[in-house]
């Protein structure tokens, strides 16, 4: 994508998961154009029989659309009413010179059928964890599991699966004290997973892997790999320490700190 950027790039994305991912792309991409954001609740031609989604959002489009090269982002790409939606919204802003489709999810559930196992590994912090990138820090590590979990749930439904988010030691309160925003995020990981126990009985497993060190990554491969078909670990956290997945964290391990009444 990016080699393929120009001056007259613009991203728009659609509400919701779309525009998460939009911003981030944006960032990363370091576009001149702003950032637009798009709802099409108004422009599908199932209007009628999903009714109106209860939190509509206002479209917001700060650049003129006539003769600029759009790329629309979304998470999920299902049927396509809601991308022939947008387009049909954007044409009501002007004509763009092309218009271009990013989505998260959708080469897997084409071309095999749906999605089997989801793997969650985002770990990126910066050497003092300085308050300016708080919130970077959180978005990739917190924010963008639960994105991607959010939308691959909806897929795993139809046959079952499994997710593995990959969080830290640091979020079971083991050490890493320097960087705040980073054990923060990795601790949020760890309750996201044992809130989604539940889904088992949907057949999704959802488990959690927390690693002190990667030295080898084959290893730490087969071990998720390994977590991900274990049935009896659907909403669990596996301490993954020395290089081997060995001990199943439980409520009053360090991290989770057993409490008295004041």
């Amino acid at each position: 994508m990016r080699a393929s950027v120009t001056p007259k790039t613009a991203l728009i994305g659609i509400h919701t998961g779309g525009v998460w991912l939009a911003q981030r792309l944006h960032t990363e991409l370091a576009l001149k154009q702003p950032l637009g954001t798009i709802d099409v609740s108004f422009y599908r031609d199932d209007f009628d029989s999903r009714g109106l989604h209860p939190k509509v959002r206002p479209s917001e489009i700060p650049f003129e659309v006539a003769d600029v090269d759009i790329i629309l982002v979304d998470d999920v790409l299902h049927t396509g009413r809601t991308i022939r939606a947008a387009m049909n919204e954007l044409f009501d802003y002007g004509r763009p010179r092309s218009i271009r489709l990013a989505a998260l999810i959708d080469r897997a559930t084409r071309e095999f059928g749906g999605l089997d196992m989801v793997f969650n590994v985002a770990g990126p912090w910066l050497n003092g964890d300085p308050l300016a990138h708080w919130s970077r820090i959180v978005s990739a590590n917190l924010l963008g599991t639960m994105q991607v979990t959010r939308q691959a749930i909806d897929v795993l439904k139809r046959r079952g699966g499994a997710i593995v988010n990959v969080a830290a030691d640091a979020g079971l309160g083991f050490g890493a004290e320097d960087r705040p925003a980073y054990c923060a995020a990795k601790a949020g990981i760890v309750r996201l997973t044992t809130t989604l126990g539940s889904l088992k009985d949907q057949k999704i497993r959802v488990n959690c892997i927390a690693p002190d060190v990667i030295e080898e990554v084959d290893d730490f491969a087969a071990a998720t790999i390994a977590l991900a078909l274990r049935e009896d670990c659907a909403g669990r956290v596996v301490l993954y320490r020395a290089g081997r997945a060995a001990e199943l964290v439980e409520f009053g391990d360090p991290g989770f700190r057993q409490t008295q009444p004041l």
